[in-house]
């Protein structure tokens, strides 16, 4: 398979299993391991490997329409958890 095929379906795959609310989904588990600094953008899609199969952080932050999409959705997520 050439290289960019390869690329070609990962994208084809991030594309189909990616989903902000994964994302969120995936934070949340995080935040409940490990605390509140699971919230630190981009650190957390960095030094998570489980991250890897979304793609880097800028194609994850497509999935949120942009990075300043991404940072309001991810303080409305602590919001909520604070407020409960």
């Amino acid at each position: 398979m050439s290289i960019r095929l390869f690329e070609i379906e990962r994208r084809l795959s991030l594309v189909l299993l990616l989903s902000p609310r994964t994302i969120l989904e995936i934070l949340l588990d995080k935040y409940a391991e490990k605390g509140v600094e699971e919230f630190n953008i981009p650190t957390i899609f960095k030094a998570n490997r489980e991250f890897d199969n979304y793609g880097n952080v800028v194609e994850i932050a497509e999935q949120f329409g942009g990075v300043q999409e991404l940072k309001e959705a991810v303080n409305q997520l602590q919001s909520l958890l604070y407020s409960a």
